[in-house]
């Protein structure tokens, strides 16, 4: 388009007006404006054309730019360059022009879609001098012609659709080009996956189209994407608006359990509860079927289905329970599996709670028969149990205690409220006075609303019986060797109450004969049984035991045997006692010497002789008449003493004339000058344990003047002969070393070693023979060494800690044993028990809940007699506490959390009487690492009081471990001894020094090269220059308005 001249004046004025300004104004102040020059070349872009005018994308255009030298002088040679959006598409040659001349150049360029900005720029280079330099350009701005395809809308039928729902889509596709859009595809996308393509057929500008898309609606939010020309088979405007993005959610269900019913409402134990559970969707959408879980007392008990629910629907749910006693909750959560997506997600649970009726067993009484039960009746004892609770009581074990000791049980049926049964059992009467006691549910498997009511106790006296022996008798009295002896012992019943069956066994000399079975005996009654024995030579002892197996109890344990001595009717001629006159034998002296000849047998000894010998050689003899039974001949041997060693020897019976009853103890002899026999020592098998062979091995010495010979050594443990053994002939002076083997028993033992232990030589001293030692077998002893118990926290709990210490004070390991305790009235526990060495320790805990008040623990230990121990007198201990009382504990230990080291810190303590009763005045002590540092008196703190007490310490830097002991001195007895402490560490460093602050003077200058633009006031000038431009320019465009 051209301007008129005088539009034309008048924005070459405005230009030249605001040049003037731009240029003539520097930032240092103002300046003359350059010369302008009045003459020269002046080339401008005066014409911009394109063939075609409007092209579309793709398009070859022909861009054509005309120059001109509007100047007063020819221009020479020169360059034109086109811009298409400020980017170089070519640059042309220009020959030289004249003034006032015109030249056209062309631009090959393929049209892209969209508006682009033309821009040519004649004498690009600045080759040639104008009179204008600044009017060497012109732009141009043109639109390609394109199509601009578009997602308009998406749109759904139902708007408010459910999970399931088929829902119909509408997507609007438009082309907001200025082109007709070509075929294409539109694809459409639900959550990210493709539903498939639909095609587009050409659309013109402005134009719409509608495709449609099905889908079956999942439930929750889902992504829609509907995108046009995906494969860009269109050449477009505007290719990055063909996607459409849209939101589309279906209407959420909401399940809820509105309430829970069940049927029985207080049901007992056992009862089948019907639960009903009304199941509402309260949302806006339908709901699937989905699973309802429904739980009692946390644990899950099954899974039902729940139909599909429409919007305000509701459906019930039943499920039955066996019920259990106690209190139980039932939880119901609908959707458990989470399958159905909902508005709220956090109301599928219903919970209630109820309780189950409990019952209370009761033993109301306890009845027997007979009723004067003697020892061995079987009594048949009645307990009759009552459930006086206000629910059923199940199945039930009824516990019978005897004297404490566990005796059965007897199992009962279910028994409703207020019902009653009787438990029945036996028992087989032993002596003595007895506690019976009945529990019911002695187990405590059944949970009732009173659980201390559950035992009743009788006492039951039964009279022992007392077997003993009024005689044995046996015939013939003195029988024959060879002859049937037969013995009868005559037995009765000295108790109050009748023997049952037991075995009576007959002895002889220790070795037992035979056993017979005595059915049992009345009180007063008398029983004979017969044992047969044929008569052996020697002196023999009859032995009977009346129930030697015991297996009856009985009032008088010591008077079951009896013995007799038995002795063949036969002489038996021995040497009684020697004595010699003159007493101190001078040598060359005739010493006479009396000797009692004695017959000890039943029957009269024939004629017989007593023979003398001396060292060996016959010396004399005397012949003895017959001699009856019994009596006692004195014979006379006189000898010259001799210097030297001599024997003497008296032999009775010498020719074995006469058969006796001992045919060994016809000899004695006598040995000058006398021995005298003493034990000086004795060392035994060091750590012997029981059943151990242990080896004694003693010295025997000879104190005397005269060698000792043919003589014995006994060994006795606890005044028993455990093993003999010979000894040596023994010269005046000499020692000889003899052993003895004995198995070891149990405990502590007094052996005594005897020489010339058959008293078969005459010696000097006949008192000094025993030598006296202690003998200690290794053997455990286990006692119950401590009862410790304790309260962790009496105002939350009434657990109380009980630790029973046993331990083995004796010397050598146990073996397997059992640990009984019972605590107040309660039943016995056992605890099985493994070996437990020498000198070791091993703890039994239990954690009983009890009620306040005052109790007791008894334990016993090894009752079984497992154990062979040392004292078996030590096993038990008993001790009562209450558990009523005060507890004193450290809650905290605090200081102030910006403490730091070199300060002094306030240390804070807080103690609490966490008792059951007042606690009395007491003292905090504070120690820092493990050393004593302050303390402070605390008063009377009443239950659950607690005071917080401050402590100033001078702190230092480093960790430093603080701690707190109430009742250090323990003048405040408590329920729990052992919490009394608590500790913490506490690490403080020192501060950091706080820096100096420095003054930064600023010594730079404040010349107007260093100030900002704004400080400069050339811009003002500036900014008027362009202003005024503007304004020209808009007059110009006013101006032309007008002319057209």
């Amino acid at each position: 388009m051209l301007y008129s001249s005088a539009v034309k004046r008048v924005i070459s004025v405005c230009i030249i007006l605001s040049l003037v300004f731009a240029l003539g104004l520097a930032p240092s102040g103002w300046h003359r404006p350059a010369a302008l020059a009045a003459t020269g070349p002046d080339l401008v872009i005066s014409d911009i054309s394109l063939s075609p005018p409007y092209p579309a994308i793709g398009d070859a255009v022909i861009i054509t730019a005309t120059v001109k030298n509007q100047g007063t002088e020819m221009a020479f040679g020169s360059r034109a360059v086109c811009y298409i959006d400020d980017a170089i598409l070519a640059t042309n040659s220009i020959d030289a022009l004249d003034a006032g001349e015109m030249a056209t150049t062309s631009f090959p360029w393929e049209a892209p879609g969209g508006s682009h900005i033309i821009r040519a720029v004649a004498d690009s280079g600045g080759a040639v001098p104008e009179s204008d330099e600044s009017n060497n350009t012109m732009t141009y701005s043109m639109t390609t012609l394109a199509p601009d395809l578009v997602v308009l809308s998406v749109s759904w039928t139902p708007t408010g659709p459910s999970k399931g729902d088929n829902v119909s889509f509408r997507v609007t596709v438009k082309n907001q080009g200025n082109s007709r859009s070509g075929a294409n595809r539109l694809i459409f996308y639900i959550d990210g996956n493709s539903r498939g393509y639909k095609d587009i057929y050409p659309i013109e500008p402005a134009n719409t189209t509608v495709v449609t898309y099905s889908w079956v609606a999942q439930a929750g939010q889902h992504a829609l994407k509907a995108v046009v020309d995906e494969a860009q088979q269109v050449e477009e405007g505007n290719e990055a608006n063909n996607e459409y993005n849209a939101t589309f959610t279906t209407l959420p269900p909401d399940l809820v359990v509105k309430n829970v019913t069940w049927v029985p409402g207080n049901p007992s134990k056992n009862d089948v509860v019907s639960f009903s559970a009304n199941v509402t969707n309260q949302g806006s959408g339908r709901s699937d079927s989905c699973q309802l879980a429904y739980y009692i007392d946390g644990q899950v008990q099954s899974t039902l289905l729940v139909p599909s629910l429409a919007a305000g629907m509701l459906n019930e749910i039943t499920f039955t329970w066996t019920a259990t006693t106690e209190m139980h909750e039932v939880k119901v959560i609908v959707d458990s599996a989470g399958t159905v997506a909902e508005s709220d997600e956090n109301n599928n649970i219903y919970t209630s709670g109820f309780i189950t009726l409990l019952p209370d067993l009761v033993v109301t009484d306890i009845t027997w028969a007979p009723e004067n039960a003697g020892v061995g009746d079987t009594v048949t004892f009645t307990a009759t149990v009552m459930n006086q609770g206000t629910g059923r009581s199940e199945s039930a074990r009824i516990n019978v205690y005897v004297s404490g000791s566990f005796s059965g049980y007897v199992d009962i049926g279910e028994i409703e409220a207020e019902g009653e049964t009787d438990a029945v059992f036996d028992w087989t009467a032993v002596p003595g006075t007895f506690t019976v006691k009945a529990v019911a549910d002695g187990e405590h498997k059944i949970l009732e609303s009173k659980e201390d009511n559950n035992d009743t106790s009788r006492t039951i006296i039964v009279i022992p019986p007392d077997i003993s022996f009024t005689s044995v008798t046996w015939s013939p009295v003195n029988p024959p060797v060879g002859d049937i002896v037969t013995f009868t012992a005559n037995l009765t019943n000295l108790g109050g109450g009748a023997a049952g069956g037991f075995y009576l066994a007959y002895y002889l000399d220790g070795e037992m004969l035979s056993f017979d079975f005595v059915t049992g005996i009345l009180t007063g009654d008398i029983v004979s049984q017969t044992c047969e024995w044929k008569a052996q030579n020697g002196r023999h002892i009859f032995k009977a035991v009346a129930d030697y197996n015991f297996m009856i109890a009985e009032s008088n344990e010591k008077n079951n045997e009896t013995a007799v001595t038995v002795t063949p009717l036969m002489p038996d001629i021995t040497v009684g006692n020697i004595t010699w006159s003159p007493a101190d034998m001078p040598v060359g002296v005739k010493t006479t010497f009396a000797i009692e000849i004695e017959n000890t047998g039943t029957l009269n000894a024939g004629a017989s002789r007593v023979t003398y010998y001396t060292d060996g050689a016959i010396a004399g003899y005397n012949d003895i008449d017959m001699l009856e039974a019994g009596a006692v001949v004195t014979k006379y041997f006189p000898w010259t003493v001799a210097a030297g060693s001599h024997s003497i020897t008296i032999t009775t019976d010498s020719g074995d004339q006469v058969a006796e009853l001992d045919e060994i103890n016809n000899t004695k002899v006598i040995t000058l000058p006398l021995p005298d026999l003493v034990v000086t020592d004795v060392e035994a098998t060091p750590q012997a344990a029981i059943g151990d062979n242990v080896t004694f091995s003693a010295t025997v010495k000879n104190i005397g003047v005269g060698a000792s010979r043919g003589t014995l050594a006994t060994c006795y443990v606890d005044g028993i002969a455990a093993s003999s053994a010979a000894l040596p002939d023994i010269e005046p002076g000499n020692t000889a070393r003899v052993s003895f083997v004995w198995e070891a028993t149990s405990g502590n033992h007094a052996v005594t070693f005897r020489a010339d232990s058959g008293n078969l030589i005459t010696e000097v001293d006949e008192t000094n023979n025993d030598l006296i030692t202690q003998f200690a077998t290794l053997t455990p002893d286990l006692l119950v060494d401590e009862i410790e118990w304790y309260m962790e926290n009496p105002l939350v709990t009434q657990a109380v800690v009980i630790n029973i210490v046993v331990a083995n004070k004796g010397t050598d390991i146990t073996g397997d044993f059992h640990v009984l305790y019972s605590l107040d009235d309660d039943p016995e526990t056992n605890v099985d028990m493994v070996a437990l060495s020498a000198g070791g320790t091993v703890t039994v805990s239990i954690t009983p809940l009890l009620t306040l008040g005052p109790h007791k623990v008894s334990v016993s230990v090894d009752t079984g007699k497992d154990v062979i121990e040392l004292d078996e007198n030590n096993n038990v201990k008993t001790i009562t506490f209450s558990t009523i009382g005060p507890d004193l504990v450290i809650k905290s230990i605090t200081w102030p959390a910006r403490a730091t080291a070199g300060n002094n810190v306030t240390i804070s303590v807080d103690i609490e009487n966490q008792g059951t009763d007042k606690a009395g005045n007491s003292r905090l002590d504070l120690y820092v690492n493990g050393k004593p540092f302050k303390f402070a008196e605390i008063g009377e703190l009443a239950i659950g009081e607690s005071v917080v007490q401050d402590f100033t310490w001078a702190s230092v830097a480093g960790p430093q471990e603080i701690s707190a002991y109430a009742d250090i001195d323990g003048l405040v007895p408590e329920s729990n001894e052992v919490n009394n402490t608590r500790s913490r560490t506490i690490s403080l460093t020192k501060p950091e020094p706080t820096p100096t602050k420095k003054t930064i003077v600023d010594l730079s200058s404040n010349s107007p090269e260093d100030s900002s633009f704004i400080s400069n006031s050339w811009w003002m000038f500036l900014l008027g220059a362009i202003l005024l431009g503007v304004g020209a320019f808009l007059l110009a465009l006013k101006s032309l308005k007008k002319e057209k």
